[in-house]
């Protein structure tokens, strides 16, 4: 090998871990009313989806009942960086069957959260929720 292969090598292999480190930190956790980041939800709610969606008290009031749907925050360590929230049970609608509905995906502070593989841990989380209702449907 030569000198500038060996660099190359020791960079990828810097990077993998890096992003192993990434992953390593992450974790959801599901959200209820007296959770410590319903706020952060709530706000979020408020400030961002408001403006293109209309108002937001209604799905906020579902997610702090928790009866029809289940919101979990992902965090790296403790901080908050996205959130999924989905329907409890599979859905028959749209001419599909028994699929997952997720109502919304998203990162906190995108600018400062995108380019991290915070929003595929996302998708691969919903992913695994559906899996686990028994579908691969998610719409």
């Amino acid at each position: 090998m030569t000198a500038k292969t060996i660099s190359k090598t020791v960079s990828i292999k810097a990077i993998s871990h890096k992003k192993s480190v990434i992953s390593d930190h992450i974790s959801f956790i599901k959200i209820s009313s007296n959770s410590d980041h319903f706020r952060t939800v709530q706000k979020f709610f408020k400030k961002m989806l408001a403006p293109i969606y209309g108002d937001q008290n209604k799905a906020i009031a579902q997610i702090k009942a928790g009866l029809d749907r289940v919101c979990e925050v992902m965090l790296k360590y403790d901080n908050p960086v996205g959130l999924v929230v989905y329907k409890t049970k599979l859905q028959d609608e749209y001419g599909l069957k028994k699929a997952l509905e997720l109502k919304s995906l998203f990162l906190f502070n995108p600018a400062k959260n995108s380019r991290q593989g915070y929003g595929s841990r996302l998708f691969k989380k919903i992913d695994e929720v559906a899996k686990d209702m028994g579908t691969n449907i998610i719409y």
